[in-house]
C-alpha cells in the first residue's frame, strides 16, 4: 500500500501577520515598561519659607470651683503669681451686695475717725499715701468716662491695695481710742460675717495667670502632644470650639500658665514631603507681630490622617498669647543637607523615601527641609541609615518611550 504524504502549503500571509504581530507586543513592552534614571546626592542648602495657620499650645494647669454666685477678682489677666497668691473671692448663693457696701461704710467711718485725732499733726508718709489713693481714683474715673487708658479691673486692685496700706499705716500711727476701739470691733465682726459668704481661692501652683477659656484648654495641652491628632488641631485653627470638660456643678475658673515653655503647631499635606524636621531651628514671626521673631525648636512630625501635624517648640516669654489660640504665622529657616531630585521621593503610609541604587534598591526614610522645583533638601530619618554626598540613588521611574522621545528629540 503506498502512502502518499500530504504536501503543506505555506501561507505566506499568515506569517506575515504573526510576525508582524509580535512585533507590535515586543514594541509595546520595550516603549512602555518603564526603566529607570540615575542620581548621585550632593551636600547643599536652601531657603525654606512657610505661611501657615497655627494653635498656640501651652503648659497649663486649669482649676474649676463648685457653681458660684459672683466673683471678684483679686489678680489680673496675666499676671506672675506664686504658688499660695490669692487670685479671686468667690461669693457663694445668697450673697448680697449690702453686706460689703457695709463694711465699707465702716472703713470710712473709721477713718474719718482716725483723721480727726491727727488733725493738725503734719504726716508727710500719710500724704503720699493719700495722693497715691486719689491718683487711682482719678485713673479709674478717666478709665469710666471714656472707656480709655489701663484696664478698670486692674485700677481696681490697685486702689484696694493702695486703701490697705493706708489703713494699716493709720491702725499703727492713731492710738486706738474708746471710740476707735469699738469702730475696731465692730469691723472685725463684719469682715467674720463677709468671710461666711467669702471664699478665698488661692494659686495651685507658681506661673502666669490667666482666667480666659476658649474651651480646648483641656484637650490641646502640652501633656498631651504626643496623642495630638490632626482633627483635633485643625478644630482648633478653625477656632470651632470644643467646651469645657467640666461637668454641670463645677466651672473652670484660672488657669496657671508656664511662661517660658510653649508651642506653635500646624498641619501640612502628608503627600507633600515638606515638613518639619526634628532638632531643627526655625524663625517664627506671627501675623500682627512683626515686630518680634521667635526662635522655634522643631518636635518629630507625626502623619496622621492624611496630614502631618507640626509642632514647635518656644523657649521664651509668652506675652500676649497667654490668651491666643489660633494665628497665622511665617515660619523660615536656612537649612543644609543632602539634595536629591524631588521626582525621587516616594511615600508610604504618609512617610517619605528613597531609593539608593546600590545593588540592593536600598529603601531610606528621609526628612525633608525644603523643596525648590526639582530639588529637595533631605536627611535620613532613622540614624541606622547612611545618606550623604556622593550616593547613587533612583532619580526617577521614566518610560522608555519617554527615553526615546527625549533622544529624538520630541
Amino acid at each position: 500500500m503506498i502512502v502518499r504524504r500530504k504536501r503543506f502549503k505555506f501561507h505566506p500571509k499568515f506569517y506575515a501577520l504573526a510576525v508582524f504581530a509580535g512585533l507590535v507586543i515586543i514594541g509595546l513592552l520595550v516603549l512602555f515598561i518603564p526603566g529607570r534614571s540615575w542620581g548621585v546626592t550632593s551636600s547643599s542648602g536652601m531657603m525654606l519659607n512657610l505661611d501657615v495657620k497655627t494653635a498656640i499650645i501651652r503648659k497649663e494647669e486649669c482649676v474649676a470651683i463648685e457653681k458660684y454666685d459672683q466673683l471678684m477678682y483679686i489678680a489680673g489677666e496675666g499676671d506672675t503669681v506664686n504658688e499660695g497668691d490669692t487670685l479671686a473671692w468667690v461669693l457663694k448663693w445668697g450673697y448680697s451686695e449690702d453686706m460689703l457696701q457695709s463694711v465699707l461704710m465702716l472703713e470710712n467711718e473709721i477713718y474719718d475717725e482716725q483723721m480727726r485725732q491727727l488733725d493738725g499733726i503734719e504726716d508727710g508718709e500719710l500724704a503720699a499715701l493719700d495722693a497715691g489713693i486719689d491718683e487711682v481714683k482719678h485713673l479709674i474715673r478717666a478709665c469710666i468716662m471714656t472707656g480709655e487708658g489701663e484696664d478698670l479691673q486692674l485700677l481696681e486692685q490697685r486702689l484696694c491695695a493702695e486703701l490697705a496700706k493706708r489703713s494699716a499705716y493709720l491702725r499703727d500711727k492713731v492710738y486706738a481710742t474708746e471710740t476707735l476701739t469699738a469702730l475696731y470691733r465692730e469691723e472685725e465682726i463684719r469682715n467674720t460675717q463677709f468671710e461666711q459668704w467669702r471664699s478665698t481661692i488661692a494659686a495651685t501652683t507658681s506661673g502666669r495667670v490667666s482666667f480666659y477659656f476658649d474651651g480646648f484648654e483641656q484637650a490641646l495641652n502640652a501633656d498631651k502632644l504626643d496623642i495630638l491628632t490632626s482633627e483635633l488641631l485643625a478644630s482648633a485653627i478653625k477656632g470651632n470650639k470644643e467646651g469645657s470638660s467640666s461637668d454641670d456643678e463645677m466651672s473652670l475658673l484660672y488657669r496657671i500658665v508656664e511662661p517660658n515653655t510653649w508651642y506653635c503647631a500646624f498641619l501640612t499635606n502628608a503627600a507633600d514631603p515638606v515638613r518639619l524636621v526634628k532638632g531643627q531651628e526655625y524663625s517664627v514671626v506671627f501675623d500682627g507681630y512683626s515686630g518680634s521673631t521667635y526662635r522655634g525648636v522643631a518636635l518629630e512630625a507625626k502623619v496622621s490622617g492624611k496630614k502631618v501635624v507640626n509642632i514647635l517648640q518656644i523657649n521664651s516669654d509668652i506675652g500676649d498669647f497667654i490668651g491666643v489660640r489660633s494665628i497665622k504665622a511665617a515660619i523660615s529657616a536656612q537649612v543644609s543637607g543632602v539634595e536629591v531630585n524631588t521626582e525621587s521621593i516616594q511615600f508610604e503610609k504618609g512617610v517619605p523615601y528613597i531609593v539608593l541604587a546600590d545593588g540592593n534598591n536600598t529603601r531610606i526614610e528621609i526628612e525633608v527641609y525644603a523643596v525648590d522645583g526639582s530639588k529637595a533638601i533631605v536627611r535620613a530619618k532613622n540614624a541606622r541609615d547612611t545618606l550623604v554626598s556622593g550616593q547613587k540613588y533612583v532619580k526617577e521611574r521614566v518610560s522608555n518611550f519617554t527615553r526615546i522621545k527625549e533622544k529624538l528629540g520630541l
